[in-house]
């Protein structure tokens, strides 16, 4: 379920449980938990992690580029 549609809502639909539940045979509880396992263990410090990562000022980028024209061409 870690899938890229699956990144920004990281919960089956009725469908994809019942399909899951078809294929594995395991019962609607250990389905539950081993969903919210998973978004505890996995989606959720990766979702952090990309919260937390530096963002670049675009202003920091714009003065990087004037100042290296700058020196390049004068």
């Amino acid at each position: 379920m870690m899938s890229p549609e699956h990144i920004s809502h990281p919960y089956p639909n009725e469908e994809e449980k019942a399909k899951i539940l078809a294929d594995t045979g395991i019962n609607s509880k250990q389905l539950t938990t081993w969903f919210s396992n998973n978004r505890k263990r996995f989606w959720k410090p990766k979702m952090d992690q990309e919260v937390s990562a530096p963002k670049i000022d675009l202003c920091l980028v714009w003065l990087f580029l004037i100042y290296f024209c700058f020196i390049f061409f004068c």
